[in-house]
């Protein structure tokens, strides 16, 4: 079977006995927690604020790690549009403007 799938013999024998470390198990145990939390808040919340609640809940995870099972999950929070602010120079420029006469022959 070894030739057929071109792996070393000690290859294929260590892989069939390979043991799953502690932070793999315990991330395969977080990923449904985040995923669930991540869309009940509706794709707001991003990796700092599902570690707190993850915390809030009993469950020790720093922000790092929830960021990178996020990533692997391929889960991304919205992020909301910057603010722009409309100034009445370019409002102004928009509506377009009225000119009037210099009726009392004022100097500006």
């Amino acid at each position: 079977m070894c030739q057929a799938l071109e792996v070393s013999r000690a290859g294929y024998y260590a892989w069939l006995c390979e043991v799953e470390t502690a932070q793999a198990k315990r991330d395969r145990e977080l990923m449904p927690l985040i995923h669930d939390i991540f869309w009940r808040h509706r794709r707001r919340y991003g990796a700092r604020r599902i570690a707190v609640e993850l915390q809030a809940a009993g469950q020790s995870c720093g922000v790092d790690r929830v960021a990178k099972l996020l990533k692997n999950q391929g889960l991304k929070a919205i992020q909301p549009k910057s603010f722009r602010a409309l100034y009445k120079k370019y409002r102004s420029a928009r509506i377009g403007r009225i000119t009037v006469e210099n009726a009392i022959g004022s100097k500006f």
